[in-house]
């Protein structure tokens, strides 16, 4: 015996007009879920990958850390990120400066801080607001 196929008032319809239906609403829905991923995605912030791709991150930086000491290289975890603060901390503060030079100096620093809030901001997506939910 043959499907009948009901259209959304209960009268029936052909198979290629059911499909023709169900090919749309899937598009529609598509579409639908992409422009609410827009818009929440322009009010809250990216909390990174989640659990599974977290998972796969974890394997993948233990298969290198096994390789690198099978190799026989010693392997340094974000050496650079790490320098970099101690330079931040490090930073001479001399009372011999002239205004020029400390305004200078500061300029720099301002700089400096600006680069790595967008760099991490590029990274990481926007930082959270105060009183914003997370998701």
């Amino acid at each position: 015996m043959e499907k009948q196929y009901l259209d959304m008032f209960g009268k029936p319809m052909t198979k290629k007009k059911y499909d023709e239906q169900q090919k749309r609403r899937r598009k529609y829905k598509r579409e639908r879920d992409r422009k609410e991923k827009e818009r929440l995605s322009k009010k809250l912030h990216d909390d990174g990958a989640n659990l599974s791709q977290k998972l796969v991150d974890h394997f993948k930086e233990k298969e290198k850390k096994e390789a690198a000491k099978k190799s026989g290289k010693v392997f340094k975890y974000k050496k650079g990120e790490y320098k970099a603060k101690i330079k931040n901390y490090a930073q001479p503060r001399s009372s011999d400066m002239s205004m020029e030079q400390l305004f200078d100096t500061l300029k720099k620093q301002e700089k400096e801080l600006k680069k790595k809030e967008d760099r991490e901001t590029k990274l990481f997506g926007r930082p959270k607001k105060e009183g914003e939910v997370g998701v």
